[in-house]
């Protein structure tokens, strides 16, 4: 028997969250195929009492929601980046037409979802270009760190892919091909010098079917091993590559181990969830319809009513006999339903409770960014992090590109927090900029902040829109309008007289300029 690659016990560890929260991501069909994974049934069920049950039970599948909302929410804003590359070098990334923002929105997705995923930056002998591989958390196998250099980095990382072939006995068929490859470093003599370098191995596979002639019906005699098909050694512009091109991403900035998600605790919960609807459908499902019940009559008379109905009369001869409706109360329905919304409850806690909107009637612009950017912490340092990672596989890329890799950056959108700048503030933002306390860029920046403002839009851009476009009114009139707003804002701030001694004191104001509306000439407002 030949050599099997398998699973690092870390990898493996990480297998029943992944296939919960696939499962989850599926929906029915995917949850109803894998019902003995989350529910065996009742103790004297059959399996087919089990799966009906299973089957006719709704699967809110909530988890997966929550993953897509905080998704959505990342690229609700475009990436903003510095890269010294054209469109075209950046539209097809990953030799699948996926251009470099199409390419990231998988990243926080498996992270969010998964807990990690992986990019490997590879090069195609084929285009002569580098391109990205994207890793999903299923085909991860094994990994390795080293510490030789006083610091973590990888020495081996080995990933499983399904390869298609066509089937040599029928030109209609595919034939699918457990491969394996395997990225590490090993010592080699380079010019008098011992140095480390990148070597790629591909392992395929195979089965060996048992020997007909000395078949033993008790014993199973196929054997499976990995063979090698090939080696190479990855060379970047002419030089040998000495360290792995391969970026596990997480949730910390180097990271260097896998964890579950810092969400798993919502998908454990919806399938919990799911397991007390199960509960509920099965009692909605016995006590639907009233049952009948028949006291003091010989249950052996060929009269006693046998169905129920509007069209059938029942006649009893037992003066003695009664007559009944079993009903259902409502009292276990209603532990049921408790149990269901305190569930719902604790999700909403966990996960979802940091996507809410808050309003924002009673509340300032900057105390909702305080208390919600808080709400939003963990989340964000997150998003930070998955953003150094992405800056650190573009610096690969573009130096393999022969580009210069000084001052490339990548920022994928932290602000989950949508609070529209509100009327006064504008009138005042417009007003401090008039009397010179704040520049046009910083009044733009702010305008954008205020989501007033395209935020991949550039203040040039801006003012060449503006050029195209100008008001359909004089300068003058607009200048009157203005005007006459600050005048009504003031008017709207001066306290009304009272009738006690303390008429010229001002009235107490709290807040930032921008809050309150009111605006101080000459005083810095800052970005």
């Amino acid at each position: 028997m030949g050599y099997i690659i398998k699973l690092s016990k870390n990898v493996e560890a990480r297998v029943p969250n992944n296939t919960q929260n696939n499962d989850l991501e599926a929906g029915k069909e995917q949850l109803n195929l894998n019902r003995t994974r989350y529910y065996t049934g009742l103790e004297l069920d059959t399996d087919t009492q089990a799966q009906a049950r299973w089957e006719r039970t709704p699967k809110y599948t909530l988890y997966m929601k929550v993953i897509n909302s905080f998704t959505s929410s990342i690229y609700k804003k475009p990436p903003q980046y510095v890269l010294p590359l054209s469109e075209e070098e950046l539209s097809n990334v990953d030799l699948l037409g996926n251009s470099i923002n199409e390419y990231t929105s998988q990243i926080p997705h498996q992270v969010l979802k998964q807990g990690y995923c992986a990019t490997i930056i590879d090069y195609s002998d084929i285009q002569k270009k580098p391109y990205l591989l994207f890793i999903e958390p299923e085909q991860f196998v094994s990994f390795q760190v080293k510490h030789d250099n006083g610091y973590p980095e990888l020495s081996q990382f080995i990933y499983t892919v399904m390869e298609e072939s066509q089937d040599p006995e029928d030109e209609f068929n595919l034939v699918l091909t457990k491969v394996h490859y395997v990225w590490d470093t090993v010592l080699v003599e380079e010019k008098n010098e011992t140095i480390n370098q990148v070597r790629v191995r591909k392992y395929i596979r195979i089965t060996t079917e048992p020997d007909k002639s000395v078949f033993d019906r008790n014993k199973d005699t196929t054997t499976q091993s990995d063979e090698l098909l090939s080696t190479e050694y990855l060379i970047a512009n002419g030089k040998s590559l000495q360290t792995l091109p391969i970026i596990i991403h997480g949730k910390d900035t180097n990271n260097f181990t896998i964890e579950k998600s810092v969400l798993q605790d919502v998908s454990d919960l919806n399938i919990d969830l799911i397991l007390r609807v199960v509960d509920q459908i099965e009692v909605l499902h016995l006590t639907a319809l009233p049952t009948p019940y028949i006291i003091g009559a010989d249950p052996n008379d060929p009269d006693i009513p046998k169905t129920i109905g509007s069209s059938k009369l029942w006649v009893i001869a037992d003066p003695d006999a009664t007559v009944g409706l079993l009903e259902f109360n409502g009292k276990s329905f209603e532990a049921h339903q408790k149990y269901i919304d305190d569930l719902l409850q604790i999700m909403a806690v966990s996960g979802a409770q940091i996507l809410k909107r808050q309003g924002v009637s009673r509340e300032t612009a900057t105390s909702v960014l305080i208390r919600t950017g808080q709400e939003t912490a963990i989340i964000t340092s997150i998003v930070k992090n998955i953003s150094s990672q992405i800056t650190e596989i573009l610096k690969i890329y573009t130096a393999w590109l022969g580009k210069p890799i000084d001052n490339i950056e990548y920022k994928l959108n932290s602000d989950f927090i949508s609070v529209d700048m509100e009327p006064n503030a504008q009138i005042a933002l417009v007003r401090s900029w008039l009397d010179g306390a704040i520049s046009h860029p910083s009044m733009f920046k702010k305008m954008k902040q205020g989501e007033l403002i395209d935020s991949d839009k550039s203040f040039e851009e801006e003012m060449e829109d503006i050029k195209k476009f100008p008001p359909p009114f004089p300068a003058k009139e607009k200048d009157a309008e203005i005007a006459e707003d600050m005048a009504k804002l003031d008017a709207s701030l001066t306290p009304e007289p009272t009738s006690n001694n303390n008429q010229n004191t001002p009235p107490k104001q709290t807040g930032s300029n921008l809050e309150t509306g009111n605006s101080v000439k000459n005083t810095e407002v800052k970005n």
